[in-house]
C-alpha cells in the first residue's frame, strides 16, 4: 500500500444516471481545500425547461438530506460542439460564425486552428455576472468546433440553498444566465446554424 495514500473524509459524492449504457446526468459534490461546489450536468440536454426542473428537484432532494448547505455563487455552463463532416476541406469559419459581432475579433477568421477566450464582467437586470466565452477550432483528425460559455454570479452574502430554491431566486437568476447564453449564440452564429440547432 502506498504510504502517501490517504482516505479523505467528506470528500464529496457523485451520482450518475445512465441511458442505453451512456451517462446522461451527473450530480456531484466536491469538497476540496479552497474549492467546494455542487454541480449538475446534463449530457443529453434537450431544452431548458426539463433541465431546470431536474436541477431544482435534485438540489431540493439534497437539501432534504443536508439542510445546512450555503451558497456564495452559482454558474451556468454550456458546451456546444459541432462536427465538421466535409472530409476534403478545412473548416470554413464564415459558414458557422458571423463576422459582425462584438465577441469575436477579425483575427479569429484568419486562422484555421483557433483557441480563443474572452472573460468580461457584465450586468444583467442590474446584477453583476462574470462572462467567459471560449471557442476552439480543431481542424485535424476529427474536425470540430467547440463553443464553451460560462456565466457566473457571485452572491453578496452566503445564502441558504433551500431558501434560494423555495423563493425561486436561483431559477430566476439561472434563467437570466440561460437567456444570455442564447443571446451570445444568436450574436456569433450564422442563421443557418441557429436553424439547425433550433435556437429561435
Amino acid at each position: 500500500r502506498d504510504p502517501d495514500f490517504r482516505i479523505r473524509d467528506n470528500a464529496g459524492f457523485k451520482f450518475s444516471a445512465f441511458e442505453k449504457g451512456k451517462v446522461q446526468k451527473v450530480l456531484q459534490g466536491v469538497n476540496e481545500e479552497n474549492r467546494t461546489f455542487i454541480s449538475y450536468h446534463s449530457l443529453g440536454y434537450t431544452r431548458w425547461k426539463p433541465y431546470i426542473e431536474d436541477y431544482k428537484a435534485y438540489t431540493q432532494t439534497l437539501t432534504n438530506f443536508q439542510s445546512d448547505l450555503f451558497v456564495t455563487a452559482f454558474s451556468l455552463h454550456y458546451i456546444d460542439e459541432f462536427a465538421w463532416i466535409y472530409p476534403d476541406g478545412q473548416i470554413e469559419l464564415d459558414l458557422i460564425f458571423n463576422r459582425d459581432n462584438e465577441y469575436i475579433p477579425a483575427a479569429f477568421f484568419a486562422s484555421v486552428n483557433n483557441s480563443y477566450s474572452i472573460i468580461t464582467e457584465i450586468f444583467l437586470n442590474g446584477v453583476k455576472y462574470f462572462n467567459r466565452l471560449e471557442i476552439k477550432v480543431e481542424p485535424n483528425i476529427h474536425p470540430h468546433i467547440q463553443i464553451s460559455h460560462n456565466i457566473t454570479q457571485g452572491l453578496t452574502e452566503m445564502t441558504d440553498l433551500r431558501s434560494l430554491i423555495e423563493n425561486g431566486q436561483i431559477e430566476e437568476n439561472l434563467t437570466v444566465a440561460h437567456n444570455f447564453n442564447k443571446d451570445i449564440l444568436r450574436s456569433i452564429l450564422k442563421k443557418d446554424v441557429l436553424d439547425i440547432i433550433k435556437l429561435v
